[in-house]
């Protein structure tokens, strides 16, 4: 009788230990549904939200084509879906253009976000070695030999920028430099001058308390007038979207053209 009961009690913790590992595998099915159901539903969001980004920036391009929106740099509001996004049409020749800049603006602009003189005039002339062609290298600067000093995959590229995120690649450039200066900076004006008027707070800080009736080097033209011609500019339509999570951004730079049959062409599309 004892080992009988000894093997009834075996048998009972057995089949307590299998429903316990039953209950456990159940658990973890119901969990990892219950996360993939979650990112689902996230995911089927993000979409949403990037659908209304995308439209907002659309009808933006539509009212500035049509006149309809002035390019003045000041936010303006649509709602969508009961979603409120904020949008933003500013020329970009409020921005300092990398390609053009020369030396004197591009140290005021590394000066306004903390770097000293002596580190200012390093790394822009290491910009500027990066943009000319030849093998003259300035003071302070960098050519092919420093870069394979310092073990780089690449060289400079000894012409003009394609890209602002290129200038992450000059020597001496770290991440969170870049990322200080970059809302000042734009490859697409096309313009040494900068226009204040169009200019956002980053740019402003360069160039201190200038004002446009004061400020004769610069071009302070603005493109608020109806009907201003846009043929030729460089535009920047940025929508952000608050309440999504995490917050959406989206900008699309377009280059207004005087043809019907395509108005603009898009230079920069970044999510």
């Amino acid at each position: 009788m004892t080992r009988l009961r000894d093997q009834q009690g075996f048998a009972l913790v057995s089949v307590l230990w299998g429903m316990a590992i039953l209950s456990l595998i159940a658990l973890s099915l119901l969990s990892r549904t219950s996360v993939a159901a979650k990112l689902e539903r996230n995911h089927w969001h993000r979409i949403q939200a990037e659908a209304r980004m995308e439209t907002a920036i659309n009808r933006a391009v539509l009212a500035l084509l049509d006149h309809n929106w002035p390019v003045d740099g000041k936010p303006r509001h649509l709602t969508l879906d009961d979603n409120d996004i904020e949008v933003t049409i500013r020329d970009e020749a409020g921005k300092i253009d990398l390609n053009r800049a020369d030396e004197e603006t591009l140290q005021k602009l590394f000066a306004s976000v903390g770097l000293s003189a002596s580190e200012a005039e390093r790394i822009v002339a290491c910009i500027l070695d990066w943009r000319e062609d030849g093998a003259f290298k300035r003071l302070n600067g960098a050519k092919a030999s420093d870069y394979r000093m310092a073990k780089s995959s690449y060289v400079p590229r000894n012409g003009a920028f394609q890209s602002l995120d290129e200038l992450a690649l000059v020597l001496g450039m770290t991440p969170a430099l870049y990322a200080k200066v970059k809302p000042a900076l734009t490859i697409f004006s096309q313009q040494q001058n900068v226009q204040l008027d169009q200019s956002p707070p980053e740019v402003l800080k360069v160039f201190g308390d200038i004002r446009p009736n004061t400020n004769a080097g610069f071009d302070i033209t603005g493109l608020t007038a109806p009907g201003a011609s846009l043929a030729g500019r460089a535009i920047s339509i940025t929508a952000r979207l608050s309440s999504a999570e995490p917050p959406l951004t989206k900008e699309v730079i377009l280059r207004i053209t005087d043809a019907p049959h395509r108005p603009f062409v898009i230079l920069s599309w970044q999510p």
